[in-house]
């Protein structure tokens, strides 16, 4: 019996005769194989790791002008996400492109200082190596707007790109900042605040020829 050069496929001889019912078979497992490859290719492609984190209940007394860290890791939802270690929002060790972003409602739970500033921060930070060295604030993104006064509060949301390049993992975490001095701010669950990421593709490694 013979094997094709490019696939590995086998191939029998003229005077195989008693070999064919175990070609059927070796080709059978060898296409089986390949095809689920190839299932598998196209479904990674189709839906890459994602993950959602969400807040089912409001967080209250967000007060100015120090950071306040805010807390919307409630709930959890998930697609082909390969690191189920932990709960808490997160980049997983997997190199390349991803999108993340946190989006929330805050309104003023009393007075409201007309104009005064609303920033939304999500960060993070990685953990380089198993050693736990940290590089802090390796993301760091920002949206700012100004109190509308409108009633509904103010809808906030911080989104960008971040490149992976084998971190442990990068721990991400939201932060309001707000310059409303007549009251505290509450993030509303209306609508529901939401921290996501999820992956974009791998950048080849890039190779200087000289």
């Amino acid at each position: 019996m013979k094997f094709s050069p490019t696939y590995n496929l086998p191939c029998l001889d003229p005077e195989d005769y008693a070999a064919y019912a175990l070609y059927l078979q070796c080709l059978a497992m060898q296409l089986d194989t390949k095809f689920q490859e190839q299932f598998e290719s196209i479904d990674a492609f189709l839906r890459p790791p994602a993950s959602v984190w969400t807040r089912t209940t409001t967080q209250t007394g967000l007060f100015s002008p120090d950071p306040q860290l805010l807390f919307i890791f409630e709930v959890e939802t998930q697609v082909n996400w390969p690191d189920t270690t932990t709960t808490l929002p997160h980049i997983p060790n997997v190199r390349g492109w991803w999108h993340v972003g946190l989006t929330g409602n805050f309104i003023a739970s009393g007075g409201v200082t007309n104009d005064s500033e609303r920033q939304l921060a999500l960060r993070g930070d990685a953990v380089v190596n198993e050693s736990g060295a940290v590089t802090t604030d390796y993301v760091n993104l920002l949206e700012e707007v100004h109190e509308s006064n409108t009633g509904n509060g103010e809808n906030l949301t911080v989104q960008g790109t971040v490149f992976q390049p084998g971190f442990d993992s990068i721990f991400l975490q939201g932060y309001l900042t707000n310059a409303n001095v007549a009251s505290s701010l509450t993030m509303t669950i209306t609508p529901q605040p939401r921290l996501w990421v999820t992956f974009l593709g791998d950048t080849p490694e890039i190779e200087q020829v000289t």
